[in-house]
């Protein structure tokens, strides 16, 4: 059984655009190690491939796992792009709490990912997709995404999932607490900053990342009113959810820490 004091990062850095993953996920890294509750597993660079996760993944057994990588329907990849976990194979992440930040995986990988025993996935149905400042050889300016003007918003808008997480919202309540984080960048854009040259790509992207991270648990896995019942969900629409019909509901997952997979996204440079 996964221990919950564990904790897992995937951080690759040297695949297309992944300098900006790389920094931007060691914040919640930092986060988490200044929480002090937490054993921390940092997988990074050359070390996020396959052998050697798997290999973490025994030694650690981490509850909470939070990745960072390219991704598309069915494949979530590492440092070099070459998969780590597929539809037909992702059964390292059962009985834990996963967030894949990667490009698409919420099509296919992510139910997957529930239907091979995971307590939770949450990632993206959608490219996911940020703003960044480049120079004349197309390389970031700003390195750490904080510190870019347009990058930052995305940035902290996903990771405020985990933030969420570290600060013990239930895995719901971190979902929509992300999307609340996207809603406030959308209205700086809007209401604080509408005259930049870029404010309306800002607004465009944002909103397409918001509408496209997706939540599922282990409830969304059940097909059996009983059994449905039996897990602590909620039964309507001839279907099994783990909030109730009317929303509110405290998910199965308040007290559980959890973690997540990233993944990087088509980057639009601008100057």
């Amino acid at each position: 059984m996964p221990n919950e004091e564990n904790m897992m990062f995937l951080r690759p850095r040297n695949c297309r655009f992944c300098e900006h993953g790389y920094k931007g996920l060691a914040h919640m890294v930092d986060f988490a190690r200044a929480r002090a509750l937490w054993n921390i597993t940092d997988i990074k660079e050359t070390d996020v491939n396959k052998q050697n996760v798997n290999v973490l993944i025994d030694q650690t057994d981490p509850l909470s796992f939070y990745g960072f990588g390219h991704g598309n329907n069915c494949v979530y990849t590492g440092d070099d792009e070459s998969e780590i976990f597929s539809c037909s194979g992702c059964d390292k992440l059962s009985g834990r709490v996963v967030y894949l930040m990667s490009c698409l995986t919420a099509g296919g990988l992510g139910p997957e990912i529930i239907r091979q025993g995971a307590l939770a996935y949450a990632g993206f149905n959608v490219s996911w997709t940020w703003l960044a400042v480049n120079d004349e050889n197309d390389e970031f300016v700003f390195p750490d995404p904080y510190d870019d003007p347009y990058s930052f918003g995305f940035w902290e808008s996903a990771n405020e999932l985990w933030k969420a997480l570290l600060e013990g919202d239930s895995f719901h309540e971190a979902i929509d607490r992300s999307r609340a984080k996207y809603d406030e960048w959308i209205d700086y854009w809007f209401y604080v900053n509408p005259g930049d040259q870029h404010s309306q790509e800002c607004i465009k992207y944002l909103a397409t990342d918001r509408d496209g991270l997706v939540g599922l648990d282990v409830c969304d896995a059940l097909v059996d009113e009983s059994e449905c019942l039996n897990h602590g969900c909620f039964w309507y629409d001839s279907s099994c959810h783990s909030v109730p019909k009317s929303g509110g509901g405290v998910s199965l997952y308040a007290l559980i820490p959890v973690i997540a997979l990233v993944g990087v996204a088509l980057i639009v440079w601008k100057h």
